[in-house]
């Protein structure tokens, strides 16, 4: 481009004082900006006689300045985030303007309420599309976020909006879709669930519901112990039934009772060695016996012969005790 070295004016003379002749100032501040329109986009202006190619090179600078002028890289910390234009030739905007567009990808993940500021204008907070602080966790390091200047929000002192931000129980947005891991824990409240996790997350609820729990081994008292296949206990179908099941002997007891529940395993409403279920006593010196099994309200398991329930099996017996008992919810 070619500066304009003297005044010009209509009648195609110079310097006349025609009343519209326009000096070469003004016809030269003109050409710079368009100057200055090309270079900053990067382009080397052209020189000289051009080719019809580089009389586009202004054209070119309006489509690269409309597509990149929203694009910025991050330099700040989480909650205060720091922006700067990724072409740097780009001439910034002096003030920020209703509308006004950021695009970025955050250095850090916040943790909480987060301000913006954009090519050194100032802070302004960052707000979900409703006016409303983000919360942690909204802006994360893994992708690229748009952001809208609306001058109404935070109470009229201006805020970044978050277009695409994450969707809540009470805030619209982006939904992310839930992975089957997620869905079967069962607390995270911002992903979708797709049909495939909903599926994975009912079967693993299903599976604990039926389930059995793990088996308990007991503390045994009055030198009872565990015989063979030693007893213990668990709690099957969901909670809903008490297991008992294997052996003790009776070598040298001293009373009836064999071992305490531990909490959670204790049937409600129940009579002190009130029987319930048989189990078998079988003795080197005697015929096998009945034995029935009472659990009373503290958790305390007894055995005690059906002949006579004040008495527990005589020393030397040996029981097999198998047993479910209905735990009332």
């Amino acid at each position: 481009m070619k500066n304009i070295p003297v005044k010009a004016n209509s009648s195609g003379g110079n310097d006349t004082g025609d009343s519209i002749s326009f000096g070469a100032n003004e016809a030269n501040s003109i050409i710079n900006e368009l100057e200055n329109a090309v270079t900053s986009t990067g382009q080397t202006l052209a020189t000289g006689v051009v080719a019809d190619t580089t009389v586009e090179q202004l054209a070119r600078s309006l489509t690269m300045a409309g597509q990149s002028a929203s694009s910025y890289t991050d330099s700040g910390a989480a909650d205060a985030y720091v922006l700067t234009s990724t072409l740097s030739t780009l001439v910034k905007p002096s003030a920020y303007f209703d509308g006004m567009k950021v695009s970025f990808t955050p250095d850090n993940v916040n943790t909480g309420a987060s301000t913006i500021n954009v090519s050194s204008i100032g802070a302004k907070a960052i707000v979900t599309v409703s006016d409303v602080a983000i919360v942690a966790g909204a802006l994360l390091t893994t992708k690229r976020y748009d952001l809208i200047y609306v001058s109404t929000f935070d109470s009229a002192a201006g805020a970044f909006a978050v277009v695409d931000d994450i969707a809540t129980t009470t805030n619209k947005g982006e939904v992310k879709l839930s992975t089957s891991a997620i869905a079967i824990t069962g607390t995270e409240t911002t992903s979708a669930v797709p049909p495939s996790a909903l599926t994975a997350a009912m079967a693993a609820a299903l599976t604990v519901a039926v389930g059995d729990g793990s088996w308990q081994t007991p503390s045994f008292l009055n030198s009872w112990s565990g015989y063979e296949n030693p007893l213990r206990y668990r709690l099957i179908n969901g909670g809903r039934y008490l297991r008992i099941v294997g052996g003790v002997t009776g070598s040298s007891a001293s009373a009836a009772i064999v071992f305490k529940l531990s909490a959670g395993f204790i049937p409600a409403t129940i009579s002190a060695i009130s029987p319930f279920y048989a189990g078998t006593a079988m003795s080197a010196t005697s015929a096998d016996g009945v034995v029935n099994i009472g659990i009373d309200n503290s958790g305390n398991v007894s055995l005690t012969l059906q002949s006579n329930s004040a008495n527990y099996p005589a020393a030397s017996a040996y029981i097999n005790v198998t047993m479910d008992m209905v735990i009332p919810s």
